[in-house]
């Protein structure tokens, strides 16, 4: 039986999406071992084994990603982990021998660590393919719009050097591609999102495969009738954010679900009337079988559960990411686009409106 080890990173969108491919594999008679944080292990019977990432690993996401963060600053934040993960996950691969890696195209250690062992690889895409094509243009509107300061460039020339000293680490001769912590293609390249929401999906060779969103969805469509706001789990402790919402929705009088998750408390928040239900958590996938809308940050996996239950929407994108699917969701005519830059309650309750 072949042996494979899946390395991700601990996003919520990210397992979301992948875990099911990962069980299907295991089903399919191959023997998986899943890496991942501790608060990302599985619940309930699988047919892969976890093993958790050491301590170092600790801080490594929600707690550094802003509005303000840059390609560069994110990138960062991917080198820094592969730097700390590298050696315990060397001693993995040398105990575990596998026959193949498989990694999310995040996880920018697994590419480096099969390149290092000379192993074929699996990328696993759980959003848009970033590239540099795709992703410059995009990048010189940003920096032109504000305005490249002296600490970009010192944030681009130390994420080189740490890309040297990393590649050095791992004894890989060829120089470090500074879109490694973005693209990181293996010798399969699996991409779980609909080809529509791929920005310039021409420009993009036939080694990428699109299988649109794996996971499970009921789609049990009823009639619509829930107003739903969820920002998802990252960026979703901006207080006066859901203050807004709440101050915009009082006025539309529909029965509305604001899910704030854990970094808010709820009793820091307006006063709601009673047609406005604020939870931390909620199943949004039933949520979004009531819904006439969804308004969000335009994470890929809560986007495509939108299209699945025939949800529009109106998404406020905040780091880079969101910002290029919010504006293909605009594109394709099934949402609509606020940056978060002209976010006001007069433009808020306008797009509602006009949804």
């Amino acid at each position: 039986m072949p042996k494979a080890l899946f390395f991700s990173v601990p996003l919520f969108n990210v397992s979301k999406t992948l875990t099911p491919i990962i069980e299907q594999l295991s089903l399919e008679k191959c023997e998986v071992i899943y890496y991942n944080t501790p608060d990302f292990k599985p619940d309930g019977n699988c047919h892969f084994d976890f093993i958790a990432y050491p301590d170092c690993f600790q801080g490594y996401y929600a707690d550094q990603i802003h509005s303000a963060i840059s390609y560069i600053q994110f990138g960062d934040i991917f080198l820094d982990a592969a730097i700390c993960l590298t050696n315990f996950l060397s001693s993995e691969i040398e105990r575990e021998k596998p026959d193949f890696i498989i990694h999310s195209n995040l996880a920018v250690w697994g590419c480096l660590l099969a390149k290092h062992y000379k192993l074929p690889a699996i990328t696993l895409y759980s959003t848009a393919v970033l590239d540099k094509r795709i992703v410059l243009p995009y990048f010189r509107k940003a920096s032109m719009e504000k305005r490249l300061s002296f600490s970009n460039v010192n944030d681009a020339i130390n994420y080189y050097r740490k890309s040297t000293v990393l590649y050095a680490k791992l004894g890989l001769k060829n120089k470090p591609d500074p879109w490694d912590a973005y693209i990181n293609k293996g010798q399969l390249n699996i991409v779980c999102i609909l080809k529509a929401l791929q920005p310039h999906f021409g420009l993009l060779g036939t080694e990428f495969n699109f299988i649109g969103f794996p996971a499970p969805l009921r789609m049990e469509i009823t009639d619509q009738k829930v107003l739903y706001v969820s920002m998802g789990t990252v960026l979703n402790g901006d207080v006066a954010f859901y203050s807004m919402c709440i101050n915009v929705l009082r006025e539309f009088r529909m029965n509305t679900i604001l899910s704030v998750g854990s970094k808010v408390r709820i009793e820091e928040l307006p006063s709601p009337p009673d047609y406005i239900h604020i939870v931390p958590f909620t199943n949004q996938v039933r949520v979004l079988e009531e819904a006439v809308m969804f308004i969000s940050r335009g994470g890929m996996a809560s986007i495509h559960e939108a299209i699945y239950t025939l949800t529009p929407m109106i998404v406020i994108p905040v780091i880079p990411e969101q910002r290029i699917t919010a504006e293909r969701i605009q594109e394709l005519g099934i949402g609509i686009h606020i940056p978060s830059d002209q976010l006001s309650e007069s433009c808020l309750q306008s797009a509602i409106q006009k949804m």
